[in-house]
């Protein structure tokens, strides 16, 4: 047949040979969608040169140079979407349809020929599509290698970016501990002041002042308690001393912690607790916690001489507690989001209602902590609203009487045991001693950790209220020290400070500490403690 003549036959009929393989190729049983979506320019691609190439290797009995135009054809096809074996079918058809025309063409050819023209067409169309294939597979691992470095870059600096939030993270607690202790020492001094002129009988004009004045610091305090807290609760850091607690009692304590406050408004309490107990299991401050925030949040929204219904029972395996009021209500925009934190139901410049807005937050995360779900209504404003919580109750099995109250009955003699006062802050130390000396204690003080020591040392002292942040020794080591004496076995030692964190006590009970108060404490608790001593 010639090779020549059959070079210039593919040249000569190379667009009928290209619509030969687009038919046979789009008449493939297993058709691509991509190659549905292509243009015959596009679906040719590279092929039509490949044919001048092949024709000229027939002419020149040599190899031509194909891998160039197989790459960028793997190339083109796996950015249009391609498998490779997507590729290699077509090409494998393109070399059916090369094969059936060298032998349509020349049918009266010498076996030599032919054999000859089939090599050709084998080696061409092979060495293309193993140059496809590589490039395909070379892109992918190129697109795979710049994948894991951008991955491997972006974990860098996500963990930096971790490690700069977790120092910023340190760096706040840091700071709220701080700021707990600087805030701590002066509405502590404040309130102890206004204790301490309670008991001077003062005229009722001064006397409504000074109620005001310890009104308004426990007031202060309060707010700095919630924000303190307010992280940990959220994160989930608030640990639960879970036991078994009848609900009626908190729900009793939480009215007690609010009863100032419905008072004040003249407000209209109605109270429905059942005979029988509602058993849960629970940490007992936190439940009370949880009825005070709500029923607080009741009195803030009601208006004077209004209504606040509070309920309980039992529904099955759980205990509903709902608190209702003829307050101001809700709007439906606001019910979504009653307990994000900051929330507030009216923030103009004249709201009356005073507060942070994490009350409801802190009620429903110690809800959920304790298995239960909490869910506020309003019909609309000026209409009342109303929270309920549900809260498992245990089983009859479950139900263990709580543990008798292990305290220390009272020394004996009736004698009030002497102790020491240790606080760097004057005003502070000046009116603690006066409070502990108006109860009948003998009170001596000392201004930091080294004068503390000497106490220890020189006098017979049967406890030490000891501020933990104290100038030189802190009040962690001024313990420490004192537990090494030879008379520190029976020696009573109280933190009172600022520091008030789960840390910070776990630290005192360290250091030596047998009980841990944080400003403004309870003198009365405090003095309860001591007066078992001596």
């Amino acid at each position: 047949m010639g090779l020549d003549k059959l070079a210039t036959h593919l040249t000569c009929h190379r667009d009928d040979i290209m619509a030969r393989w687009r038919a046979m190729v789009r008449e493939e049983p297993s058709q691509s969608p991509i190659r549905l979506r292509l243009t015959d320019r596009d679906l040719d691609d590279h092929l039509p040169s490949l044919i001048d190439k092949l024709a000229d290797a027939l002419r020149a009995r040599a190899t031509p140079q194909v891998e160039p135009e197989g790459k960028a054809h793997g190339h083109t096809r796996r950015t249009l979407g391609y498998t490779i074996p997507d590729i290699l079918r077509e090409l494998t058809l393109f070399r059916h349809v090369l094969m059936d025309v060298v032998q349509e063409f020349g049918a009266d050819a010498t076996t030599a020929d032919s054999e000859e023209a089939r090599e050709v067409i084998l080696d061409v169309i092979d060495r293309s599509m193993t140059a496809s294939a590589e490039e395909y597979t070379r892109d992918t691992e190129q697109e795979r290698n710049g994948a894991s470095t951008a991955l491997q870059e972006r974990t860098a600096e996500l963990e930096q970016r971790t490690a700069a939030l977790e120092e910023a993270d340190r760096q706040k607690n840091r700071f709220l501990a701080m700021l707990s202790h600087e805030l701590r020492n002066p509405i502590s001094a404040v309130l102890t002041a206004a204790r301490l002129l309670e008991r001077a009988r003062l005229e009722p004009y001064h006397e409504r002042a000074r109620q005001i004045i310890e009104r308004q610091g426990r007031y202060q305090a309060h707010l700095l308690d919630e924000l303190l807290e307010v992280n940990r609760i959220v994160l989930g850091k608030v640990v639960l001393t879970k036991q078994p607690v009848d609900l009626r009692d908190s729900i009793q304590q939480g009215i007690e912690s609010c009863a100032g406050s419905i008072e004040a408004k003249r407000l209209h309490l109605g109270v429905a607790l059942p005979d029988a107990s509602l058993m849960v299991l629970g940490d007992p401050t936190r439940l009370v916690q949880i009825v005070s925030n709500l029923l607080s949040n009741s009195v803030k929204f009601t208006p004077a001489d209004g209504h606040i219904w509070l309920s309980a029972e039992g529904h099955g395996t759980v205990a509903v507690v709902s608190i209702r009021d003829d307050g101001i209500g809700m709007t439906d925009a606001l019910l979504p989001r009653i307990f994000d934190m900051f929330t507030q139901a009216d923030t103009s410049l004249g709201r009356t209602a005073g507060g942070l807005g994490v009350g409801l937050t802190f009620a429903k995360h110690l809800t959920e902590a304790h298995g239960g779900r909490i869910e506020a209504r309003s019909q609309g404003l000026d209409r009342g609203a109303e929270f309920v919580v549900q809260l498992p109750l245990l089983s009859a099995a479950e139900r263990q009487p709580v543990a008798p109250d292990q305290t220390i009955p009272p020394a004996p003699g009736g004698h009030l045991p002497r102790i020491a006062i240790v606080e760097d802050n004057p005003d502070a130390r000046v009116v603690l001693a006066g409070v502990f000396e108006s109860m009948g204690f003998t009170v001596l003080t000392a201004e930091d950790g080294e004068k503390a020591l000497r106490l220890a040392e020189e006098e017979r002292l049967h406890a030490y209220i000891i501020d933990l942040g104290l100038p030189g020794l802190d009040g962690y080591e001024v313990a420490r020290r004192i537990r090494q004496m030879p008379t520190a076995d029976r020696t009573l030692l109280i933190a009172l400070t600022g520091y008030g964190t789960p840390e910070d006590k776990k630290r005192a009970a360290a250091a030596g500490f047998d009980h841990h108060f944080t400003k403004p404490a309870d003198f009365d608790a405090i003095a309860q403690i001591l007066r078992k001593t001596g």
